[in-house]
């Protein structure tokens, strides 16, 4: 569901669940940011089996196909946000380098290439040290609350 911006008379098209089971990923039209809060879990992400072992960070977008395999006590809080919420002129359209974009916006596409560019080697998930996760899980609702 959108959040309410608190200082404009608008809705912020981000979402957020805060008890995710990985099964509804990935959401179309949309990036996520999944943060493994607790359990461990065997996954199919684009056709490469992957354990996830809480804490870690999912970085999808609609083109990823996700499949859970097995999960013990898995469960995550989940963000998801169109590409334009980044920059504007940003969708999965114009995502990939063959398009041409004007150049201030490279630094933009590049940042969400965490997202969109997945391979063999990386699939989008990040191990987290137990200091980062208690930094990162401490943090998402206050930067909301800034909008």
């Amino acid at each position: 569901m959108p959040q309410q911006d608190r200082h404009k008379d608008r809705l912020i098209p981000i979402e957020f669940e805060f008890y995710d089971l990985l099964e509804t990923l990935p959401k179309k039209n949309r990036c996520s940011i999944v943060l493994v809060t607790c359990g461990i879990g065997t996954i199919k992400i684009n056709g490469q089996v992957r354990l996830l072992q809480s804490p870690c960070v999912l970085c999808l977008s609609q083109y990823d196909t996700i499949e859970c395999i097995h999960a013990d006590h898995l469960s995550a809080k989940s963000f998801h946000f169109a590409p334009w919420f980044i920059k504007a002129c940003l969708c999965f359209d114009n995502l990939n380098d063959a398009v041409a974009l004007e150049p201030q916006y490279a630094y933009d596409r590049q940042n969400l290439y965490l997202f969109t560019i997945h391979h063999d080697h990386f699939q989008g998930i990040f191990s987290l040290t137990p200091q980062s996760y208690l930094h990162i899980s401490q943090k998402p609702h206050s930067k909301l609350r800034g909008f």
